[in-house]
């Protein structure tokens, strides 16, 4: 009799894949069997839990797990248990007790691994404290407790690492539209603006920008559909669009193309199933697929592999069940400038990069070039023809610019996919007339020479005697002439022309616009960093990595085309501003150049 194990071994997961129906059985494992993609994405049911809980506080952990704690079971205590969830095996473990019973509390990931939870109520009241967890000693340690005593309340972590901490309940049941935030390298608060209004039990995630959404709750008024955004740069709120339905006590998470899913929560008509999402590019919602249950109170956490985690809640009893939500199919693309190029030359052939943003496979049946200048473009190579790509899976389409006529010239490479509204990758050159490219600028003319002296002039020859009278005398010899002077010391020379400015790389990033009847295009723009560039690549796909220190924050191909180098890389992390290593690599030569991204 075989022996399958579930779970992790030494750091490792072991899972034998045979008779794999069978293991998805007994090891709680998810089921991949979703149907037709949808717009809205799809729900899967997960492993329950082993304690019922409701208003829990979740966080992800550094190895992708999920850690669970506190909350309360339907109309019990208030709990200090805790559980992980491991994605990998979806299973759920014990973990370590707080230090104290919570729940209403919030949770959010710091810097180095660690878990802050704060806040909340329990049998002593309403609570300020705060604790951190640490997941390599599985122990928590009590932290620096809030300004403010306050339950319901909502969080997120900020890119400074930050931890920001908004709104909740008080001590003398006054809804608070208070904020603060949590400084992990100092331990301490800090007071920060407040929000336009009141909110408990609201729901709170962070945007590709930075900003922070907070969304729905509930005050004086009732329950809310109104939302608002934080920035962190200028600690300022602003209105945001409404969303489709009031609710309290919902549950929030970032999806992998940088929209927001809420789902669940209590409306008017009782405890939802129901979902909504959140386009930021747009600034609208839109509905989502509803949840396999409905849940009032449950915990959301977006995992690694572009799926999200809703974990336990109240209908109306405590729930130890969980489900999971899979994103629909979504390309993204990275190049398509083309810069200039001479008419009727072809261009070099930079390659265009598709990656699958959604938790669902993305099939590509092809691709075909549309838009304003069509016949200006050609691809000459596509790889995504006939492929599935699983979550941040690519695949590569190349393609040649030759323009008929100076000017902008605009086209795009249309998908053909079961996106819910398929990509379009946009194509842009400019056509320049031959010989046309920028001249230096002239070096200044040189100060004119100082003129030479004049030669000295020669000696009159001495006349000749007079002749006797009657007869007149020869005429005298002429003088020989006097030497000639020697020649003025040569101007000293103009100093030379302005050097012409040092080579640039191009780094091309792109962001998905909606148009009108819902088709998607992809936009890019190019950010120019300033560096010499001693490496030939002309003509030339040479590969390429763009990092700082230890850290790879993209990798792809440069393209050199006379003094500017064409970055085409696909992101694995946010680039924002500074200084990054530019590693290219041709054959067994390899250079590394500084960039500064501006």
């Amino acid at each position: 009799m075989k022996t399958y194990r579930c779970g992790k071994t030494t750091g490792r997961t072991t899972i034998l894949v045979s008779f794999a129906a069978a293991i998805s059985v007994m090891c709680g494992l998810p089921s991949q069997a979703l149907a037709k993609p949808a717009a809205s994405g799809n729900w899967s049911a997960a492993a329950p839990f082993a304690e019922s809980r409701d208003f829990a506080s979740a966080a992800s952990l550094p190895d992708g797990d999920v850690l669970l704690a506190g909350g309360k079971e339907g109309i019990g205590f208030p709990l200090a248990s805790g559980e992980i969830y491991d994605p990998s095996t979806g299973l759920w473990s014990p973990s370590a007790t707080m230090g104290e019973p919570r729940v209403f509390a919030v949770a959010a990931p710091l810097p180095d691994g660690d878990v802050l939870v704060a806040g909340g109520h329990n049998s002593g009241g309403y609570l300020a404290t705060s604790e951190t967890y640490d997941v390599a000693t599985n122990t928590w340690t009590a932290a620096a407790p809030m300004h403010e005593a306050r339950e319901g309340a909502s969080a997120v972590s900020l890119p400074n690492g930050e931890v920001l901490v908004a709104g909740g309940e008080s001590s003398s049941k006054t809804y608070l539209a208070s904020a603060e935030t949590y400084n992990p390298t100092t331990k301490t608060w800090t007071a920060t603006t407040p929000m336009n209004e009141p909110r408990e039990r609201a729901v709170a995630a962070l945007l590709p920008d930075g900003d922070v959404l907070v969304a729905s709750g509930e005050n004086e008024s009732g329950r809310l559909n109104t939302s608002e955004t934080y920035d962190p740069t200028t600690k300022t709120w602003t209105a945001a669009a409404t969303m489709m339905q009031a609710r309290e006590g919902a549950a929030a998470a970032s999806l992998p193309n940088g929209d927001v899913l809420v789902a669940g929560g209590e409306g008017e008509s009782g405890i939802l199933a129901s979902s909504e999402i959140y386009d930021p590019a747009s600034g609208t919602w839109a509905p989502a697929a509803p949840m396999l249950q409905a849940r009032e109170g449950p915990s959301a956490v977006s995992l690694p592999n572009g799926e999200v985690l809703l974990a336990g809640g109240d209908d109306p009893g405590a729930l130890e069940s969980s489900e999971l939500f899979y994103s629909a199919p979504q390309a993204q693309a990275a190049g398509g400038d083309f810069g200039d190029q001479t008419v009727g030359e072809p261009s070099p052939v930079p390659v265009l990069i598709v990656t699958n943003i959604g938790a669902q496979t993305l099939s590509i049946t092809g691709a075909t070039l549309e838009g304003a200048d069509p016949a200006d473009f050609a691809i000459t190579a596509d790889a995504c023809a006939g492929r599935r790509l699983a979550f941040e899976q690519s695949c590569t389409i190349t393609a040649r610019f030759t323009p008929s006529t100076t000017g902008l010239r605009e086209a795009t490479v249309a998908l053909s996919d079961n996106e819910p509204s398929p990509t379009a990758i946009a194509l842009t050159g400019t056509g320049v007339a031959a010989n046309a490219g920028p001249t230096g600028a002239t070096g200044a003319q040189g100060t004119t020479g100082a003129q030479g002296a004049a030669g000295a002039a020669g000696t009159a020859g001495a006349a000749g005697t007079q002749g006797p009278a009657g007869a007149t005398g020869p005429t005298g010899m002429t003088g020989a002439t006097g030497p000639q002077g020697s020649p003025g010391a040569a101007g000293a020379k103009g100093p030379a022309g302005a050097q012409g400015p040092a080579g640039q790389v191009e780094l091309i990033t792109c962001e998905r616009v909606k148009q009108a009847k819902g088709k998607v295009v992809q936009h890019c723009t190019t950010t120019t960093g300033g560096s010499p560039i001693k490496f030939t690549t002309e003509g030339l796909k040479i590969a390429a990595a763009l990092s700082r220190g230890k850290v790879t924050y993209a990798t792809g191909f440069a393209i050199g085309t006379g003094a500017t180098m064409r970055l085409l890389v696909s992101p694995r992390r946010a680039i924002g501003k500074g200084n990054y290593t530019l590693t290219l690599k041709r054959g067994g030569k390899q250079l590394h150049e500084t960039v500064s991204i501006g």
